[in-house]
């Protein structure tokens, strides 16, 4: 499901979405994840936890980036663990791009089947389910969420 809105400031955008992530049955208890984040191999995703406390301010800053390029800015469900809802946001390079992806404005967008993933709270476990995603997620969808660098 997915809406297009204008870009208000980022905490108006922030609350509005976790009332949408509410409304289609999901809780708007919010983290942000980046690429950094998530590992996909053998078919299941992996999420690193705990998040950085760092995530919340990039996004922020991504989402005002956004705002000043004129081009959009979409808040993206990925999945949830427990109570959390783990989402990202993006923001296109270009207005090709943004065309592309049919954006202008603020977009939410939670897919239809979210996937499930398991969170891992072990550096060893993450590091050795990390490297085997490395190995095979290369050109996977993975890759268009953000860096935190």
């Amino acid at each position: 499901m997915e809406h297009v809105h204008t870009v208000p400031g980022f905490d108006h955008a922030l609350t509005s979405w976790q009332n949408f992530l509410r409304e289609e049955g999901h809780s708007g208890n919010v983290r942000w994840i980046f690429r950094e984040d998530i590992t996909w191999h053998d078919g299941r995703f992996f999420l690193r936890l705990p998040l950085p406390e760092i995530n919340q301010s990039l996004v922020s800053q991504i989402y005002e980036r956004g705002c000043e390029n004129g081009l959009g800015v979409t808040l993206s469900f990925f999945c949830s663990i427990a109570d959390d809802c783990y989402c990202y946001i993006w923001i296109p390079k270009d207005a090709r791009e943004a065309e592309l992806a049919l954006l202008a404005g603020l977009k939410f967008s939670i897919p239809s089947q979210p996937p499930t993933a398991q969170a891992i709270f072990d550096e060893r476990e993450w590091r050795q389910h990390n490297q085997l995603g490395q190995r095979q997620s290369a050109d996977t969808w993975l890759n268009q969420l953000p860096n935190r660098t």
